[in-house]
């Protein structure tokens, strides 16, 4: 069921069917579309999506604007586990899954239904139904209690470390969150997990004043991520080891080893130029652009991610996200005018807030040519479409920055 997440409730209740799977998405966010294209196409999930009604809702479209109202959605995409009988939350998973990860919370979230008061299921289900309500402290509440009621052995631990870990983060709380990064690394385990937590716990070991403990937050994560890219594992994606490199490469700059950091971009290049190229569809094959512009611009190789992308956007004229990447490698080699013509026509394309992020994009392109005139346009209907958008997606933080930036900037052009 696409963007209507009522009419999947209705299905389920008819069918008797005791869950909705609702995969929350973006047409830009390239872990969604690996989900789409290689994990959720798996025939092993058939049995448990045989017991659900599967939907999905495009983040940045207004339509959805009620759901995205009622659950907190920080990192794309979630899977979030309704009761079909009540619509009360059972379940989510953020980020990447693998087959099995998916597998399992959707048969956990069911098996929620009847779990014990208390129990470390029970617990961890509060966490997480705090969390898409967005009371970060009663979240992290739950997860701890979650952790000591299910123990060192607890097989969902990991689940449970990565959501307490990301509390705290949402609390801005970066000291407590890098510690538990340091204190509890080398537990968390599975495709993506580990990856997504140590990106995590490196952003706030950014931020703390503690300088000791950043070096050690730094340390544990170099020591983890080693040990993830060079045995990753078997349920791994093609977009989980590329994530997952991509980050290594970023520690290992940090640590000032910038040989090492170019050869293991180089190794996330092979490995997603053949998976590109093996890819059945161009929408397959889209998956890795993002990452491979990445790789490329980090090993100074803006030229084939223009030719890439150029050749993408030919193969798919209706995606937006093709040209707004083609901008970003145009503008990194300084070919504004070309970089602008990319845009624009991403500007066209795309809804929501991504079109605000385009638009911005647009008015530092017009204002490093110089075309004032042009800048002030594209800043007035940067901030039109900041006003038209739902209260939920205004109050997003980025979004709020990017039109109080927009109305400085229009200050300072004057009339």
């Amino acid at each position: 069921i696409v963007d209507d997440v009522p009419a999947a409730i209705v299905l389920a209740r008819r069918e008797n069917k005791p869950v909705v799977v609702v995969d929350v998405w973006a047409p830009w966010c390239h872990t969604c579309l690996s989900m789409k294209h290689f994990v959720l196409p798996d025939p092993a999930l058939n049995p448990v999506f045989e017991r659900a009604v599967f939907a999905t809702v495009d983040s940045d479209r207004v339509k959805n604007a009620p759901f995205m109202e009622r659950y907190a959605v920080n990192a794309w995409p979630t899977f979030f586990v309704l009761e079909a009988k009540t619509g009360k939350l059972l379940g989510m998973w953020e980020g990447a899954a693998s087959v099995e990860e998916l597998r399992d919370t959707v048969t956990h979230a069911i098996d929620s239904v009847d779990a014990t008061p208390g129990s470390s299921l029970a617990l961890m289900l509060s966490g997480q139904q705090a969390l898409a309500r967005a009371d970060y402290a009663q979240s992290s509440r739950h997860y701890r209690a979650a952790l000591r009621r299910g123990g060192p052995a607890w097989t969902r631990r990991s689940e449970a470390l990565f959501g307490w870990i990301r509390a705290e983060q949402r609390q801005r709380h970066v000291g407590k969150c890098a510690q538990i990064g340091v204190k509890h690394v080398e537990e968390v385990v599975g495709a993506a997990v580990p990856t997504d937590f140590v990106w995590v716990m490196m952003n706030c070991g950014e931020d703390v004043r503690d300088k000791a403990l950043a070096r050690r937050t730094f340390a544990a994560a170099q020591a983890r991520l080693r040990r993830h890219v060079r045995r990753p594992p078997a349920s791994a994606s093609v977009d989980d080891r590329s994530d997952a490199l991509s980050l290594y490469a970023r520690v290992l700059r940090r640590a000032g080893k910038q040989e090492t950091a170019r050869s293991v971009r180089r190794e996330q290049l092979a490995l997603l130029e053949e998976a590109a190229g093996g890819a059945p569809t161009f929408a397959m094959a889209a998956t890795f652009d993002y990452a491979r512009l990445g790789a490329y611009l980090a090993l100074g190789q803006g030229k084939r991610a223009v030719k890439m992308l150029r050749r993408r956007v030919g193969q798919l004229p209706d995606s937006y996200e093709p040209r707004a990447r083609l901008a970003q490698a145009l503008r990194s080699l300084g070919r504004t005018e070309a970089a602008l013509a990319a845009i624009d026509g991403a500007v066209q394309l795309a809804y929501g807030p991504r079109r605000i992020r385009y638009l911005d994009t647009r008015a530092d392109l017009l204002r490093k040519l110089g075309r004032i005139q042009e800048e002030r346009a594209a800043l007035q209907a940067l901030l039109e479409a900041y006003a038209a958008l739902p209260e939920k997606q205004r109050s997003g933080r980025s979004w709020k920055q990017l039109a109080s930036s927009a109305r400085r900037r229009l200050a300072t052009l004057g009339p």
